[in-house]
């Protein structure tokens, strides 16, 4: 027969600390160089781009300048700049189209990091019931983790983790600040964005509180 004394989980606090770091760091980087090379794309395109048009209308241009007399030089220089200025207004469309794009993924991503910080919270309040991360159940703690990681993959987190196994959660690399969960409580997230400049988003800490 066999005798179980206990169960002991197989657990390294700085290599799941680097683990994280890791991913943040990884999973940061992705949306930059997709979105960047669909725009790299767009201004690049035959079809859409800008360069062909631009070469286009300025080899008219020229002609037109030896010839300027010319009708045929005229209706041929007119319908250029026409197909210049349409193939701005694609442009601004398509561009809209990423920035629209790109909010959409931004409030997606927020609303997963409002849900996995609930998830994190809820896990804390079941440790709470023991005071001794050492006597905590170990699927439980797994969870914790688990969440954690996932968290990591969508925002920079620092971790602090008390004695009972239980995490307070911060964004970015000091746990001073943007708290994102504290014991058995998470706060909420939204993103707010600048009309007057794009390149502007900033996250908001608890928007329907203080």
């Amino acid at each position: 027969g066999v005798s179980v004394a206990g169960i002991k989980r197989a657990y390294d606090q700085f290599l799941e600390q680097n683990l994280r770091n890791s991913t943040s760091e990884m999973n940061t980087q992705g949306p930059m160089v997709d979105y960047a090379n669909r725009v790299v794309d767009i201004m690049g395109s035959d079809t859409v781009g800008l360069p062909p048009a631009l070469d286009k209308f300025f080899g008219t241009a020229r002609q037109l300048s030896v010839d300027p007399a010319s009708n045929i030089m005229r209706a041929q220089f007119l319908r250029d700049a026409d197909g210049l200025a349409a193939r701005f207004r694609e442009l601004s469309t398509q561009l809209q189209g990423v920035d629209t794009e790109t909010r959409e993924a931004i409030n997606y991503r927020v609303a997963e990091i409002n849900t996995l910080a609930g998830q994190v919270a809820t896990v804390n309040r079941q440790l709470a019931g023991k005071p001794l991360e050492s006597r905590q159940p170990p699927d439980l703690l797994d969870q914790r983790d688990l969440l954690l990681t996932k968290l990591s993959a969508l925002v920079k987190i620092t971790v602090s983790t008390a004695v009972n196994g239980s995490v307070g959660v911060s964004i970015g690399n000091s746990s001073s600040g943007g708290v994102l969960v504290e014991k058995d409580k998470a706060v909420t997230l939204a993103a707010e964005f600048d009309d007057q400049d794009l390149s502007r988003v900033a996250l908001i800490s608890d928007p329907y509180g203080k």
